[in-house]
């Protein structure tokens, strides 16, 4: 992640809003479109300011493209309501 990057209503993206990101859409409370695509996300959390842990149910070599493609990284404040994507 690069530092001093802001989302569009001026909340920081840092690793704690990624990691939201993750966790909001892999909740089963959050009905999205792509669960399929997510199935083997198990969560995410903070290390450091700049760095997520990604956990999984086992290896996903796709992760990478999944992250830029598929898990939107959303304001945590904005994405604090319950929506679909």
């Amino acid at each position: 992640m690069r530092k001093n990057v802001k989302f569009h209503n001026g909340e920081p993206f840092n690793a704690e809003a990624a990691a939201f990101s993750v966790n909001r859409i892999v909740d089963k409370e959050y009905k999205t479109q792509r669960a399929s695509y997510i199935e083997k996300y198990q969560g995410a959390k903070a290390v450091d300011e700049y760095t997520i842990d990604v956990t999984t149910d086992g290896a996903n070599a796709v992760l990478p493209v999944q992250m830029t493609q598929l898990l939107v990284m959303v304001p945590p404040k904005a994405g604090a309501k319950k929506t679909s994507a």
